[in-house]
């Protein structure tokens, strides 16, 4: 609140009658305000806790393959094979894999299109105040 609004509301003070039950409806009004906020900023922890979740999940598979590869390319070594993937099968493999990620990309588009958008997506405040 700025201070021309307190002045305004001390001013007004002695002219205003104050009834409980007033003073039951503010402090119904602040808690569903506090509950509002309490759900945004739970929501907003959960995505930040999703986002992490999924980037070391990412980074653990990103790490397996590495050190798959170099154990297959160890192997190769030892046993005097020149490639056991050529070229030509990793890219395919490789692209075959962003066609599914792709895919799966626009199924989970549409189904969050038909449920309304992306949860992360909803404003904070709306979401607490649908429970209020």
């Amino acid at each position: 609140m700025s201070k021309k609004t307190v002045s305004g509301m001390l001013a007004s003070a002695p002219t205003m009658t104050v009834t409980p039950e007033h003073v039951e409806a503010m402090r119904k009004q602040a808690f569903r305000a506090l509950r509002a906020y309490d759900a945004a900023r739970d929501a907003a922890a959960k995505a930040a806790d999703d986002a992490r979740a999924k980037a070391q999940r990412e980074e653990r598979a990103k790490d397996a393959y590495l050190a798959a590869r170099m154990t297959l390319d160890y192997a190769c070594a030892q046993l005097g094979i020149a490639d056991a993937l050529p070229a030509d099968a990793c890219e395919r493999y490789e692209r075959e894999d962003e066609e599914r990620r792709a895919k799966a990309r626009a199924q989970r588009r549409a189904r969050e299109a038909k449920q309304g958008g992306h949860p992360e997506q909803t404003p904070p405040y709306q979401a607490g105040v649908a429970q209020g």
